[in-house]
């Protein structure tokens, strides 16, 4: 087979990846809606403001991919298991898709608050990890103290997104 035709195939098979893993992300978020809960990412602004001092960097670290569960300014484009919400994040997460197999991976960059992780840089290979089911991968981390009462989550787990109309029924008196 000639590189060109293997290379336009693999392309083909990361986008096709894409469109199933961006699917089920769509669907997780609608059923999050409908059921109250909150579908996208935590945001790491949230914290920010309450994290002001202290910050510290810890090197590279090979983190868990589970432990990621929030996100530094892309949180909407993002489930909470990393499964790709919009559109234009295809190319860049098929390009991803395509370099995981050879460690050509830079590591990501995330802020640590607590036991949890915020990516920086590095959405979609925290994507891809999650599509492949890797359990770890490596970052470059910055670490911010959290105190017992600043690490509550600024989003709710779970917030009202439908109101249930309740029809009132007149009641009779029997005579």
């Amino acid at each position: 087979m000639f590189p060109a035709m293997t290379v336009t195939c693999q392309r083909s098979a990361a986008i096709d990846a894409f469109q199933r893993f961006r699917r089920r992300g769509q669907l997780a978020a609608l059923w999050a809606k409908l059921t109250g809960e909150y579908p996208t990412l935590e945001e790491f602004d949230c914290y920010a403001v309450r994290l002001q001092e202290g910050r510290k960097y810890l090197g590279l670290q090979t983190i868990p991919v589970e432990a990621i569960t929030g996100s530094v300014g892309r949180g909407r484009d993002f489930d909470r298991r990393f499964r790709p919400l919009k559109k234009h994040l295809r190319d860049r997460w098929a390009g991803a898709y395509l370099r995981s197999g050879n460690d050509s991976w830079p590591p990501i960059s995330v802020n640590k608050v607590g036991e949890t992780y915020f990516v920086e840089d590095g959405h979609h290979r925290v994507s891809v990890a999650n599509f492949l089911g890797m359990a770890y991968i490596q970052a470059e981390v910055w670490e911010y103290p959290a105190h017992a009462g600043q690490i509550e989550a600024c989003q709710p787990a779970t917030r009202p997104v439908l109101k249930r109309r309740v029809k009132q029924v007149p009641v009779h008196a029997e005579p």
